[in-house]
Formats: structure tokens, C-alpha cells, sequence
């Protein structure tokens, strides 16, 4: 009881707290703050906690998605979704596409659009989006960086089906 008393009037109160949950993790912390907080301390690289934390919201959107075969549930950053927010004042190329397991797959290409100009046709199965894959992306995401302002220059690679 004394050492306890001379902790606490000794003010040493939150040195051992943090010692203690230096050991046993902090009970008021989630596990991915836990692991976040382990990773600053101890990782030889800094790292950005925000990507971290966005890291963490997608691998469990993504397991949710695998594990209940859920294909409606998606997770945007904050700027994936500053920009789906913005949908409403974005166009697109012209064209409707679903979902197949290597990319977008074109369903329609609309009469006076950039995809109907380039000789993109239906059944064409788009790979890349600026020169960089859309394999295993979530199809929201994708054509949201599909889409743009008017007059937005993107680059779509497609392979005949």
C-alpha cells in the first residue's frame, strides 16, 4: 500500500499506466489502434496513420465482401469518396459496363461518345485504367476514375473478349 501511495503523491501515476499498457495493450484502445500505435513505435519506416487506418477499413470491407459474398458493400477513402459525392458533375466516356473477374466488361457504347469515337465495342473488357490495372478493384472505384469532368482525358485498355 505504501508504494502505492508514494506512486501516486511521487507522480508517477502515468509512467506505470504506460508501462502497464505497454505490456498488456490499452483495454480503452481498439486492436487496430493497439496495432497502429505498435507499428509507430516499433516499425523502421514512418508511416501514414490515416493510410494505415484506411488499410485496415478496406482488408475488412474486403472480408465481409469474400466471406458473405456480399458484391454490394464497398469502401471508399476520403478522396474516393469526395469524388463519388461529386458524381452528379462528372461524365463519362459512354459507355455501360458490368463487373467480370479480370475488369469491366463494356455493355454498351452510347452513340456520340469518347468510347464510340475510340471504336470501343460491347463485350470488350477493359484491363487498365491509366495504364494501371483494375484487376480485383471495386468497380465503383474504377469507373469513378473513369468518369471526370467534361472534357477529362483518361486512358482505358481493352482486350476483345
Amino acid at each position: 500500500m505504501a508504494l502505492i501511495a508514494g506512486i501516486v503523491v511521487g507522480g508517477q501515476v502515468n509512467a506505470v499506466r504506460d508501462a502497464v499498457d505497454d505490456v498488456f495493450g490499452n483495454p480503452s484502445q481498439d486492436a487496430t489502434s493497439q496495432a497502429i500505435d505498435v507499428i509507430n513505435d516499433d516499425y523502421f519506416h514512418t508511416v501514414n496513420e490515416a493510410d494505415l487506418e484506411n488499410a485496415s477499413i478496406g482488408s475488412i470491407i474486403d472480408h465481409i465482401k469474400k466471406r458473405y459474398h456480399d458484391r454490394f458493400s464497398h469502401y471508399f477513402t476520403p478522396s474516393e469518396y469526395d469524388r463519388f459525392q461529386q458524381g452528379s458533375h462528372l461524365s463519362g466516356v459512354g459507355i455501360g459496363v458490368t463487373e467480370v473477374a479480370d475488369g469491366l466488361r463494356v455493355a454498351t457504347v452510347y452513340k456520340h461518345t469518347p468510347a464510340r469515337e475510340a471504336g470501343i465495342q460491347p463485350g470488350e473488357v477493359i484491363t487498365e485504367v491509366n495504364g494501371e490495372s483494375i484487376a480485383g478493384k471495386d468497380p465503383d472505384a474504377v469507373t469513378n476514375q473513369i468518369r471526370g469532368p467534361a472534357g477529362t482525358k483518361v486512358t482505358l485498355t481493352v482486350e476483345t473478349a
